[in-house]
């Protein structure tokens, strides 16, 4: 007995509905960019800053975490890549700049400058360097360090902070909650920069009035016992 030919064209009809049905899913589903935020500090700024001002010359993203999908630490050692939520701009880049408008609530206003400023002998500069990062329901977490230094001065004026833990609150496991708690996490450190860095500035500063009379005297006798030679 021959078929009526419409049996035939009923099932590879229903799989390109299916099919059609899939790919529709998938295109209902959009990117979405997130991007980070400045936070209020957490104390009042500070009233006085004893130093030059200071550039802010990066934030150093590990490599996992630098990519153009958002990604979190949800555990140590198990990454969760955020496909379909994506970073607005390279979140190095990001970091930096909400970083310098993060200082400029702490500090004087005068006293931070962003990364396009010029440098020179009067400007200070500052890196951040952040190791890890993991966010979820049960909480947030960051470790980081930072170094400041004071650029044409005799002697390694450097100051490094030691690698601290920073902990935030817990969020949603998507980009909204990894965005929103990298941002409150970067507040955290800005508020430990704002709190360290006037007194440490003010030591540095110290160290190079005392050195300088030491490098001129070495300098006027290395002049003196050249010119005696002749």
């Amino acid at each position: 007995m021959i078929r009526h030919p419409r049996f035939h064209a009923a099932a590879p009809l229903g799989l390109l509905l299916a099919c059609g049905a899939l790919l529709a899913g998938c295109a209902s589903a959009p990117t979405r960019f997130f991007t980070l935020d400045p936070v209020a500090p957490a104390q009042a700024s500070a009233a006085a800053y004893p130093g030059p001002p200071v550039k802010v010359l990066a934030v150093n993203i590990p490599p996992a975490l630098d990519r153009e999908e958002l990604v979190s630490e949800t555990t140590p050692g198990v990454v969760k890549v955020h496909d379909l939520e994506h970073c607005e701009a390279p979140l190095g880049l990001t970091a930096r700049q909400v970083l310098v408008q993060d200082l400029a609530g702490r500090l004087p206003a005068s006293a931070v400058l962003g990364p396009a400023s010029p440098g020179g002998d009067g400007v200070a500069t500052l890196s951040v360097d952040i190791v890890s990062f993991h966010a979820g329901p049960e909480g947030a977490q960051m470790q980081a360090s930072w170094n400041v230094g004071l650029p044409a001065v005799v002697g390694a004026q450097v100051f490094r902070s030691p690698l601290t833990t920073l902990q935030g609150q817990g969020v949603s496991p998507d980009g909204a909650g990894t965005s929103q708690a990298f941002s409150a996490l970067l507040g955290q450190v800005a508020d430990q920069i704002a709190v360290t860095l006037p007194a440490q500035m003010q030591a540095m500063m110290a160290a190079r009035a005392l050195a300088a009379p030491r490098v001129q005297t070495t300098t006027q006798t290395t002049q003196t016992q050249s010119t005696r030679r002749f």
